[in-house]
């Protein structure tokens, strides 16, 4: 038994085969998934790139990690940070709130011109992400768990 809560932050980059029906059966395949292993978190997917934060046991994040990078929706796979934890950020997977909020303060934090989440600090991630579930609004629970519709991107694209 992994009694250990950790949070994992990850980024990695769209392929052409990530339509944004695509990202849309992500969020749906994550909010499904995830729940059944206790993994909580969010997703932001802006400029072609996605900033994912997991939270949960450590070896159930590692299961979620791996099928991540294994998944042929997107490269680059990058672990920015894995680390043990007192405490979740997100209570429910995918939690939801103002990516263009989330965006912005990690572009201000790491002095950048634009959303890149390769080039941000674990650091300023950790900041960003605390002061973001204390002080922004951010819904209590997810939407229905439905089957991903076109148009549903839109709650995590901010580029649209």
């Amino acid at each position: 038994m992994d009694i250990y809560l950790s949070r994992l932050f990850y980024a990695s980059t769209a392929t052409e085969k990530c339509t944004p029906q695509e990202v849309d059966k992500i969020v749906f395949e994550g909010r499904q998934h995830n729940a059944a292993l206790d993994v909580t978190g969010t997703l932001c997917f802006e400029n072609n790139y996605f900033l994912g934060c997991l939270e949960g046991s450590r070896k159930n994040i590692n299961i979620i990690f791996n099928k991540i990078a294994s998944d042929d929706r997107h490269f680059e796979v990058h672990l920015l940070e894995l680390k043990e934890v007192s405490h979740r950020y997100f209570e429910q997977y995918l939690t939801m709130f103002n990516s263009k909020d989330i965006v912005q303060h990690l572009i201000d934090q790491n002095r950048i011109h634009e959303f890149n989440p390769y080039l941000l600090s674990s650091s300023h991630l950790n900041e960003v992400f605390r002061d973001v579930t204390e002080t922004l609004e951010i819904a209590t629970k997810p939407p229905p768990l439905t089957k991903p519709k076109k148009g549903l991107l839109n709650l995590f694209n901010t580029s649209r």
